[in-house]
């Protein structure tokens, strides 16, 4: 399962918390923040692992979280105690 977090727990706007659970949906809130599809999606394309994008003169924030949520030990590490499909059914009624 692919997971996409897009910016940052601190921030609103912009840089808004947001986890999505494939490339067609951060594609899509990127472009709902005001970025252009064909950025977003070489965005999406090129993110390994940290990212940062400038969207109208604010900063957002691009973490794939794949290899992170998907380990327990490195889940555990990292801070993160629910699993994937946790996850993604906490997530799955947030507005994009």
């Amino acid at each position: 399962m692919t997971i996409i977090r897009i910016g940052h727990g601190a921030y609103n706007g912009t840089n808004a918390l947001r986890y999505c659970f494939s490339k067609a949906q951060a594609v899509r809130v990127l472009c709902n923040r005001g970025l252009p599809r064909d950025k977003a999606r070489l965005a999406i394309k090129t993110l390994k692992t940290h990212a940062c994008l400038d969207i109208n003169y604010a900063i957002c924030e691009l973490a794939d979280m794949t290899d992170i949520l998907s380990n327990p030990a490195l889940r555990k590490q990292y801070g993160y105690y629910m699993t994937p499909q946790e996850l993604k059914t906490s997530w799955k009624n947030a507005s994009e």
